[in-house]
């Protein structure tokens, strides 16, 4: 979705839903959308399996041609692939994180944190010290995806 109108309904449909607990919609202000959301989010719908299909290819290139020793997701064709997360040491999450912005690469540790209290889910805390998102998005053509791998492999011989 274009930044310019993404923002506006996260703040109005999403950000409302997820600050409640666990789901709960109960206490948010339910209201019916505009014309204007309704319209954009059919057309996106519309190409929603285009743009699934598209974060498939790109996650395949990932799964292909990333350094081996990085921890990539399991591969599901039925995954849709919002995010590819892989999986670093902790040791070395914000100093690939910083790599890959320095090149342009626009990761994301999104997934760093959880909703319990700090120690009452220890294999969450574990796994949200280790995440870091390379972008899928249906946004980058196959040479986009090529040049992240390129990067994403560089960076991580320089940082391990």
């Amino acid at each position: 979705m274009p930044g310019r109108l993404y923002h506006p309904l996260r703040n109005r449909v999403l950000n409302p839903y997820f600050r409640t607990s666990a789901g709960r919609v109960t206490d948010v202000e339910l209201r019916q959308l505009s014309a204007r959301e309704r319209s954009l989010l059919a057309e996106q719908y519309e190409r929603l399996d285009d743009r699934v299909r598209i974060r498939r290819r790109h996650a395949s290139r990932y799964d292909e041609l990333l350094d081996e020793t990085l921890e990539r997701p399991p591969s599901n064709p039925d995954h849709g692939y919002f995010r590819y997360s892989l999986r670093v040491p902790a040791s070395k999450r914000d100093s690939l994180y910083c790599a890959l912005q320095r090149r342009g690469i626009g990761c994301s540790k999104s997934y760093s944190y959880t909703v319990s209290p700090s120690g009452e889910c220890p294999e969450a805390d574990r796994a949200a010290d280790r995440v870091l998102n390379l972008p899928v998005h249906a946004g980058l053509d196959d040479e986009d995806a090529e040049r992240i791998v390129d990067v994403v492999n560089a960076a991580w011989v320089e940082v391990a």
